[in-house]
């Protein structure tokens, strides 16, 4: 198996619910610094295909809107708008081994998601995805790695 170049897909669900969440008081401090993001791995001793990995992601989006969605300043009011505008995930391949689940994995398995708070108001203030997936497939197996804006836990 050849090391190739990161192919990026945008999931989206079937449809979008347009719902909006407002975030409070503490979920906008949440929203800000280098350490906003909370990343999580799971090593897998088998690759799924992107097809079907995508496909799954699209009913799961169904159900979970605002990771789809993208948070949105308006005035002083912080918010989850459930708008679908996709999850961005980036499918990767290495020619060797996963790295041992004994340590932390690097960052570099991550697609970060740290940019997800918006810098202004109105149709401008609506930040990057709050959700970020990176697939890397190895020679023994294959590391899904999620990386999520903070504020999106508890929204």
């Amino acid at each position: 198996m050849a090391a190739t170049h990161p192919s990026v897909h945008l999931v989206r669900g079937t449809s979008s619910s347009g719902e909006v969440i407002k975030l409070t008081a503490l979920d906008v401090v949440m929203l800000g610094g280098v350490d906003s993001s909370q990343e999580c791995a799971v090593l897998f001793s088998e690759a799924s295909d992107e097809e079907r990995l995508v496909t799954s992601l699209e009913r799961v989006l169904d159900k979970f809107a605002p990771f789809a969605g993208r948070i949105v300043k308006n005035g002083d009011e912080w918010f989850v708008q459930c708008s679908n505008v996709g999850v961005p995930v980036t499918f990767d391949t290495k020619d060797f081994p996963a790295p041992p689940q004994e340590t932390p994995y690097e960052l570099s398995l991550f697609d970060l998601a740290r940019a997800a708070a918006p810098s202004a108001d109105g149709l401008s203030g609506v930040g990057e995805a709050p959700l970020r997936i990176r697939v890397t497939t190895f020679t023994d197996g294959q590391l899904l790695g999620l990386s999520y804006n903070h504020a999106l836990g508890d929204a």
